[in-house]
């Protein structure tokens, strides 16, 4: 009977050590994925194409990012467990809304304050390459 416990207890333990660390824990990108991120959206801040498109773009760089460092869900739901890699997870949201307001909603939004979120969206990749080198 207590060695039932013992193990059912164990297992249990366990069990929540690697749901704490799967949760909580990211690894690092290698330099070759940060040389590789960078050189991406400096060919997109290069590239002569709207700042809609950029956004979208960065939008998809950012999550592949965070799927790379164990973060395997939608970005939505990414967002929602509020990562400890982001640190202004309400920018990100805000960019991420934007993002979707972009591809679902047909009305027109003005070139300069896409070219600001743009601006912003690069600057955050730039930002969370940083914190996992």
């Amino acid at each position: 009977m207590t060695l039932t416990i013992i193990i059912t207890i164990s297992i249990i333990l366990l069990l929540w050590l690697y749901i704490i660390f799967f949760y909580t824990w990211w690894k690092k990108l290698s330099q070759n994925s940060i040389n590789y991120y960078k050189k991406l959206i400096k060919e997109i801040e290069d590239k002569n194409i709207s700042s809609k498109e950029k956004i979208i773009t960065y939008d998809k760089i950012y999550h592949n990012i965070l799927q790379e460092v164990w973060y395997k869900w939608s970005f939505w739901d990414i967002l929602k467990k509020k990562p400890i890699v982001i640190k202004d997870i309400q920018k990100i949201w805000e960019l991420h809304k934007l993002r979707n307001t972009l591809v679902h909603d047909l009305s027109e939004q003005t070139e300069k304050k896409l070219i600001n979120y743009s601006e912003k969206y690069y600057d955050e990749i730039l930002n969370l390459l940083k914190i996992l080198k």
